[in-house]
This record gives C-alpha cells, sequence and structure tokens, in this order.
C-alpha cells in the first residue's frame, strides 16, 4: 500500500487524526471506504470499503490511497471535488490517474 503525500480524511469522522492514523497503519476503520488508484486496473480510481482493501489477499497490491471517506455516498462526493479540482487546473483527465499514482509513497 501506498499513501498520497496529503491524504484526505473526511471530516465527518469524530477523530480524523486517530482515523488517518489508523488507514496509514492499514487497520480497517467502520464505515470508511477508501479511494484509491491501482496501476494494474483500466479504471482512473477505485472506491472500496477500508475492510475489503486491507484483506491478507490485497496486502502486496500496489493501491495508492488518496483519500477516505465515512460512507460510500460520502466517497462519491470526495471523489466527484477530486475530478473538479483537476479539471479546474488541466484541459481534460488525461494524466490524473498518472499524477496520484506517481505522488503516492
Amino acid at each position: 500500500m501506498r499513501y498520497y503525500k496529503s491524504i484526505f480524511v473526511d471530516k465527518n469522522f469524530a477523530d480524523a487524526d486517530k482515523t488517518k492514523r489508523a488507514i496509514l497503519n492499514g487497520e480497517g476503520v467502520f464505515n470508511a471506504f477508501l479511494i484509491y488508484v491501482d496501476p494494474g486496473s483500466r479504471d482512473m480510481f477505485e472506491i472500496a470499503a477500508a475492510p475489503h482493501v486491507f484483506k491478507a489477499a490485497n496486502k502486496s497490491k500496489d493501491y495508492g490511497i488518496i483519500a477516505v471517506s465515512r460512507g460510500y455516498n460520502s466517497a462519491e462526493r470526495t471523489l466527484k471535488l477530486i475530478i473538479e479540482d483537476w479539471i479546474a487546473e488541466h484541459d481534460d483527465l488525461s494524466g490524473i490517474k498518472e499524477y496520484y499514482n506517481k505522488n503516492c509513497i
């Protein structure tokens, strides 16, 4: 697992710092959904529940985690904001996956 240099944590978590520490330690958090890039996927981004991402079978995957949101709907809204921010500074979506992938360490 790799993590975006300034991972976003949804303000809807009671303790955002504690949630961030748990995610950075590879621990599942109740109702936490992760937005991540998967270099092995054709999709731009993925959204999945934290316990799924942190399953033993996925531990060796090269996922680049960008954000953690409370609930799936919140994750969709967060992803929409990420894309809108990108579009505000770029002509199109080309390069977005590569940007986030290379900025996950």
